[in-house]
């Protein structure tokens, strides 16, 4: 006879709410070299609930804002939180280069005799992509090789420059005795 019973049943909405995608950038540079001050100042690309600012996967303390200036090495990014869903950022990283300590040497002697031809070959201890040979502290034109023959007295050095940064190195000085 076609009668149904109908039966009333419990029933729970559900929203699903996305977990944020935020995207730090920043226009300032990554790449410093040691014992240089430096700010770099990150920004998010969304707007959240609350922030928290993260160093090497660690909470930086008060970090609780929209953008974060830091001033010192190490990986950043930030946590951004939506109705309650959090969502963890790319990682930016700030770099401190070390500055080269080049040492330089010769085999041949410091101490040219009278009137004998000055031919000092000098090396060095570093690879990099630049060399800068100086004479009395100023730049000798051309001598931008990993090693350097001398033709005159003075004392030489070299400034030695790796990812941006330059180090200078010891000097050594060579002299003719009458």
């Amino acid at each position: 006879s076609g009668v149904c019973d109908m039966q009333e049943s419990d029933y729970t909405e559900v929203t699903v709410k996305p977990i944020p995608s935020p995207i730090i950038s920043t226009l300032d540079n990554l790449t410093y070299c040691e014992g240089d001050e430096f700010s770099v100042t990150f920004s998010v690309d969304i707007t959240g609930d609350s922030y928290q600012w993260l160093l090497n996967g660690n909470a930086i303390e008060d970090a609780i804002n929209s953008s974060y200036t830091a001033n010192i090495p190490g990986v950043y990014s930030v946590e951004v939180t939506i109705d309650d869903c959090t969502g963890l950022s790319n990682e930016l990283e700030i770099v401190a280069n070390p500055i080269p300590n080049p040492t330089i040497s010769s085999i041949n002697s410091l101490i040219i005799c009278g009137d004998e031809e000055i031919l000092v070959e000098f090396t060095i201890d570093i690879t990099s992509d630049s060399y800068q040979w100086l004479l009395n502290g100023d730049e000798i034109p051309e001598a931008t090789n990993n090693t350097f023959i001398a033709t005159e007295v003075g004392t030489y050095s070299v400034e030695v420059t790796i990812e941006g940064c330059t180090g200078l190195s010891n000097e050594l000085t060579i002299v003719v005795n009458p």
